[in-house]
């Protein structure tokens, strides 16, 4: 899957007709990564999970932006190998090292090529951490905004904050607590524990409904 004007689309298709090795979606992002369309990616990879597993998903880029999203489906569907491969789309090889990647290991992989043919894969590692200062202190005086606040990890995180330090929160959130158990029982947390918060529903990708929310918590 690719936009018309693709420089890779043409011969993508070509080298994955004579392959025939594998089964799977490839969806080729644009090489500006500000022009990439979320519905091409969303339109792939529910491809990718209709046709059953063993189907590969692979992310073809150049400058970044399907790599998160591509980590995501993958947690989501394990059973499909996802692979981000980011190439230069002019360079001579970009096909083959493409094809390479397509077929070879299962799971997922993020591997990248630079302009001399370096392969490489990003990975996580734990920081090396030294006397940084206490860093931004909070106190009785503040308060913090915190969108998704109600549930999951960043409740967890607001209230441990709010406990340690004295401030007071903004929890914004989608869900509504007389119609979400899991919200009603972390604001009940919230308020047995002393915490001063507030709650307000509201979506964040909604301008005026986050401008109303933040106003009615001033």
């Amino acid at each position: 899957l690719a936009h018309t004007d693709h420089p890779l689309k043409s011969s993508l298709e070509q080298a994955f007709t004579q392959s025939r090795r594998g089964n799977g979606i490839v969806v080729c992002l644009p090489a500006d990564a500000t022009e990439i369309d979320p519905a091409l990616l969303l339109e792939s990879a529910k491809q990718a999970i209709t046709s059953g597993d063993g189907t590969s998903f692979i992310v073809v880029q150049q400058a970044g932006g399907g790599g998160g999203f591509a980590r995501t489906l993958h947690l989501e569907h394990p059973n499909i190998p996802t692979k981000v491969v980011s190439v230069p789309f002019d360079h001579p090889q970009a096909i083959e090292w493409i094809m390479a990647e397509a077929i070879s290991t299962a799971g997922f992989v993020d591997a990248r090529y630079d302009s001399m043919g370096k392969r490489s894969e990003p990975f996580l590692r734990l920081a090396e951490t030294g006397d940084e200062g206490e860093g931004v202190v909070l106190d009785e005086s503040d308060v913090m905004l915190v969108t998704g606040g109600g549930k999951g990890i960043a409740a967890e995180s607001a209230l441990r904050i709010a406990r340690e330090t004295g401030c007071a929160l903004v929890l914004l959130g989608r869900a509504d607590a007389n119609e979400d158990i899991e919200l009603a029982n972390n604001l009940k947390r919230f308020g047995d524990s002393g915490v001063r918060f507030q709650y307000i529903s509201a979506d964040v990708t909604d301008n005026d409904t986050v401008a109303s929310a933040i106003a009615t918590a001033q």
